[in-house]
């Protein structure tokens, strides 16, 4: 199995590291490549375990470690059993192989990627060492293969630029309406409520466009894509590409998984899932009264969220994003109630499908719940195949579910109002929780 130390696109400063195993004696050295200007420079130092902890040279650009080596029965034989990496502070922890199906489904051009990841190659896991496949089960994971390479063979990766293009048009008939009429009728109280609604719908459409720009779904280049979503998601809607791209593909690498899931880490003013309620809870952690934080969402949390990620520093600025404060509510209610109902756990190594399936629940399909979510009422399809088109998502969902139902899994499509319904209780859930451990004697 090929082990592939994946580093942050928007650093420049690469690195390989090859291993060389070291003494019984708990010791590891390696041998460091780092490109210098484009070259390969060889580094004159063999890094022992604590030097690689920490080494201020390349501004911590590498941090790799060997957790500890354990000598096995055979006083030849080693092996190592954790390896992480942490890049200018973040703990982005992801080790994967070429075969896996989380690399396979993020990516649009395998042959690509696997180009640039040939320098980031650490090494090749040891036949003795224990494979996390282990726990997988073999005819699953063949099966959503199959599948893949059925749609694929079904043209289900295909886009229909049509579907796009009126997509990006209404944007820009809205946004282009919006400023005519404040130029022809001025500035006042009716016309700043009416334009208000024109410029909601058309920047949660913007928000839509540019995660389907973001996921690579509509062009056949990436840089393509790339180049759409600055536009819209920078120019059009004033936010940060990677700042969103950085968070947004934690969230589908490790969907509901506590810690690494962006998404999940609501803190400090909502605790969710079981994990996170009784470990503050035991902490005796209370930043606000949890207790009724299902209330605090529909009269706080829904009207900040996009203020927020607006980074609105005064609300002097209320006046000029008035439409964020309706947006918030739209996107929080879209973005939150495929995944805050379903299952939060730590790391447990499971297959593509059922990591996927067990942690995203769908809504159901009509013309007003496709337009209204972006597709992504088709949530379990999008993180299944994010590269695929959204406007294929319907065409899948059967194919998918008859998957699951062959292998036991839950597949849950729910209406949409009791999807809205079903993250306000479960927030009541988690804060029963939460009292439980608080109270605990």
């Amino acid at each position: 199995m090929l082990i592939i130390l994946l580093l942050s696109p928007s650093r420049e400063i690469s690195a390989t590291v090859d291993i060389l195993l070291g003494s019984s004696s708990g010791q590891a050295t390696v041998d460091c490549f780092l490109p210098d200007k484009g070259q390969r420079r060889h580094s004159p130092y063999k890094l022992t375990y604590s030097q690689l902890m920490y080494y201020p040279k390349y501004e911590g650009a590498l941090a790799f470690a060997l957790e500890h080596m354990r000598p096995e029965k055979s006083k030849h034989k080693r092996n190592y059993s954790e390896m992480w990496e942490c890049i200018c502070g973040w703990m982005l922890t992801s080790l994967v192989s070429f075969r896996e199906d989380v690399f396979r489904a993020m990516h649009l051009d395998l042959d690509i990627a696997k180009l640039y990841l040939k320098l980031l190659l650490i090494g090749e896991l040891a036949p003795e060492e224990p494979s996390q496949e282990r726990h997988k089960s073999s005819q699953l994971v063949e099966d959503f293969r199959e599948l893949r390479r059925t749609l694929e063979a079904m043209n289900m990766f295909k886009v229909n630029p049509v579907f796009f293009f009126l997509q990006f048009a209404q944007i820009l008939i809205l946004e282009t309406l919006a400023w005519l009429i404040v130029w022809h009728f001025g500035s006042g109280w009716p016309v700043t409520i009416f334009i208000s609604f024109l410029l909601t719908i058309s920047q949660v459409q913007c928000f839509f466009l540019q995660h389907d720009f973001g996921h690579t779904s509509i062009f056949p280049k990436s840089k393509w894509s790339r180049l759409m979503q600055k536009f819209v998601m920078s120019h059009l809607k004033g936010l940060s590409t990677c700042w969103w791209n950085h968070r947004h593909f934690q969230h589908h690498v490790k969907t509901n998984i506590y810690p690494k899931d962006p998404d999940i880490n609501t803190g400090p003013l909502f605790v969710n899932g079981y994990l996170k309620p009784a470990q503050n809870g035991k902490k005796k952690i209370s930043y606000i009264n949890y207790e009724k934080q299902h209330l605090c969402f529909y009269m706080v949390g829904l009207f900040l969220l996009m203020p927020v990620y607006a980074n609105l520093m005064s609300m002097e600025m209320m006046y000029l994003f008035s439409e964020r404060f309706l947006e918030s509510p739209w996107v929080a209610y879209v973005t939150q109630m495929s995944h805050v109902p379903m299952r939060i756990s730590k790391e447990e190594n499971r297959d593509w499908l059922s990591a996927q399936v067990l942690a995203t629940c769908n809504v159901e399909q009509s013309f007003f719940n496709d337009w209204f979510t972006g597709h992504l009422n088709f949530q379990i399809e999008h993180h299944l195949f994010p590269t695929m088109p959204c406007h294929n998502y319907h065409k899948v969902a059967p194919l998918v579910r008859s998957l699951c139902a062959k292998h036991g899994l839950q597949y849950v499509n729910k209406p949409l109002l009791k999807a809205f319904g079903d993250i306000t209780r479960d927030l009541k859930k988690s804060a029963t929780l939460w009292m439980d451990a608080y109270y605990e004697t």
